[in-house]
């Protein structure tokens, strides 16, 4: 039995929670046997109730203070995020199998940064069948009442009950429910009603612009004249303001309370140099202020993106606020919690948000956000000669970063130095080509004006063949790991809820293969498009060079695959996964014979298959043959 009653005041939160559990095998003592209760010391009470074990002979009351213990547990202080939660935890003691485990409290306060406003929301399944499932929530008189339901849900009842309005939801002998994995982080999955005082983002804005008013202050206004000082023009000095706070201020989040809302002023954030989101978001405010250029901030969800928008409006809708610049009419999304990037006012990388709520006194609005336009994020090129040194090959690899993709590089070299990259990259490549050795330490070129970061390193893999001497043949493969590691995972389920894929992706890699005069090439192509990704090859020879390349594009154009389109997109990532990659081939050399004709193709068991079962028609493969010399 599952009883949750909340009672929503304007200044006032009351959420009473009851369980009782059926203990019907060791597992479930294990899963239910410590009764935790989490609250934020700073405006929250706890009230323990009861806890109850009860057995056929009668119930008996455990509860005892005694046994609690109370402790700070900071579940995300490795990410720097403090939120001074507080855990109450009892484990239950003389539980037994066939037992039933009974408790109650009630957790009161409500955070006064959140005003008159609330949201509230009620799961109505879960994976466990419940015998009684019972939801109340009163809402006090004079303060607004919006109710939604989502991922299939019910509406609950709602009627007015003296100088309340109750919204209600019960229902008995609830069947087990079951989610899709892998889902986009938008998607609940489990059927659910929200009840909320709010039914527009302008509400919204409004409430929470009241906390970033700009300070005009002498330290605000001194780091501003020194930017204006060394920066001719506006657009330098947008971006000087921007790289000045995300290198002088360090990303420490204290979230307590009011904290988790409120911004900390300017000067305090300069005099302590650390703050979280909302301290560097005002910060740079007050100094683009100082700098006459306009700017607001604007809250957005780093996980559902812009789909926070698709549900009812609440407070508590958004993990993140950043700055949306103007500058000589274009607009700049600006993350002060980042840290230093590469790029200019033009080139540097803007996150990809999808849609922000713009925070202005009386004003506020959702606005679409353009993701930073590159054609290609990551563009890996592996240049592979066969002809260098027999029996062994040479391997160049050039990886382009653009956006974060290069900050992160950045970053990375900055805290571990360039021989471990080296080390760090040639382990990945061993997983491909055991026998591989640096030939040549990695380097790294930063055009630090359109950011962009390029990382080359050039290998040795020696006993690089796999002989095969049942058929005379010795093989060499090549795959496109980058391509392989952005493509969705197969999946072959049926689904319910769209499957979840990473978002945005656009990535190019080509192989090339330096081969000898001895080897001809078909060319060829293939592609596939769909609402959520798009994938195509293209492989040609240049006869003259002796070069053979294979060219593939991804590209993820949405962040989910939707139910609908799940399994032909499924069949389309099968095929695409078994054909990516080369695969050369030549004869077995040895004293007393010559090289047997070989080839090159995509990979020999696709080739044999479609042969067999008559399906060139559909797919391109190409083959080559080394010719033998007459001597």
């Amino acid at each position: 039995m599952l009883s949750y009653q909340h009672r929503i005041g304007e200044t006032y939160r009351d959420r009473y929670t009851r369980l009782v559990y059926d203990l019907n095998s060791a597992s479930a003592i294990e899963d239910r046997g410590t009764f935790d209760v989490n609250f934020d010391p700073t405006y929250q009470s706890v009230i323990l109730h009861e806890v109850k074990i009860i057995r056929p002979e009668g119930a008996r009351n455990v509860l005892d203070l005694d046994e609690f213990v109370v402790f700070r547990s900071e579940t995300d202080r490795s990410k720097m995020m403090y939120n001074g939660e507080l855990t109450i935890s009892l484990a239950i003691p003389g539980l037994q199998i066939g037992d039933q485990l009974d408790y109650a409290y009630t957790v009161s306060g409500k955070n006064p940064a959140l005003g008159s406003g609330y949201d509230d929301f009620q799961t109505q399944s879960y994976s466990n069948p419940v015998h009684r499932l019972f939801s109340q929530t009163l809402v006090e008189e004079g303060l607004p009442v919006f109710v939604q339901t989502l991922d299939g849900g019910e509406m609950p009842s709602v009627e007015k009950d003296g100088d309340t309005t109750k919204i209600r939801f019960v229902r008995d002998n609830v069947a087990p429910f079951t989610v899709d994995d892998d889902r986009p982080n938008w998607v609940y999955g489990w059927p659910l009603h929200r009840v909320s005082s709010y039914n527009n983002w302008r509400d919204v804005g409004n409430h929470f612009s009241q906390y970033y008013k700009r300070a005009e202050t002498p330290a605000v206004r001194a780091v501003a004249q020194k930017i204006r000082d060394e920066n001719p023009d506006k657009p330098a000095q947008a971006r000087a303001a921007l790289d000045y706070v995300q290198r002088s201020i360090r990303y420490v989040a204290l979230s307590m309370g009011e904290g988790g809302f409120i911004p900390r002023q300017p000067d305090r954030v300069l005099d302590r140099r650390y703050g979280d989101c909302k301290d560097v978001t005002l910060l740079l405010l007050s100094l683009l202020a100082e700098l006459d250029i306009e700017a607001d901030p604007m809250l957005v969800d780093t996980d559902e993106l812009g789909a926070v928008f698709d549900v009812n409006p609440s407070l508590q809708a958004f993990d993140h606020v950043v700055v949306r610049a103007e500058v000589n009419g274009t607009f700049y999304v600006m993350d002060a919690t980042r840290n230093p990037q590469l790029g200019d006012l033009y080139h540097f990388d803007q996150g990809n948000f999808g849609r922000g709520l713009i925070l202005r006194d009386g004003d506020s609005e959702v606005v679409d956000l353009k993701s930073t336009g590159y054609t290609y994020k990551v563009e890996a090129v592996d240049h592979f000669d066969l002809v260098a040194a027999p029996g062994s090959v040479l391997f160049t690899n050039e990886l382009t970063y653009r956006g974060d993709e290069a900050d992160d590089m950045v970053d990375w070299q900055a805290a571990d130095g360039l021989e471990s990259i080296t080390e760090s990259i040639a382990n990945y490549m061993r997983d491909f080509y055991p026998t591989l050795t640096v030939k040549k330490p990695t380097e790294v070129e930063l055009d630090k004006e359109k950011g962009v970061a390029v990382v080359r390193t050039t290998f040795d893999i020696p006993n690089a063949w796999d002989p095969d001497p049942d058929d005379g043949l010795q093989y060499f493969r090549v795959r496109p790991y980058e391509i392989r590691s952005d493509l969705p995972q197969f999946s072959g389920a049926a689904r319910t809820t769209p499957f979840g894929i990473s978002y945005p992706k656009s990535t190019r890699q080509i192989l090339k293969i330096q081969v000898d005069k001895d080897y001809t090439f078909s060319e060829g192509e293939y592609e596939h498009v769909s609402d959520a990704f798009a994938y195509k090859e293209l492989n040609r020879y240049d006869t003259e060079a002796s070069l053979y390349t294979e060219t593939y594009v991804y590209q993820a154009k949405r962040d989910h695959i939707r139910v609908e389109d799940f399994k032909a997109d499924m069949a389309a990532i099968s095929d695409i996964r078994a054909r990516m990659g080369i695969t050369v081939q030549t004869g077995l050399e040895t004293d007393s014979v010559a090289a047997k004709p070989a080839g090159v193709g995509k990979t020999l068991p696709i080739l044999l298959i479609l042969m067999l079962t008559g399906l060139l028609g559909w797919l391109f493969v190409f083959q080559g043959k080394r010719q033998r010399k007459n001597s």
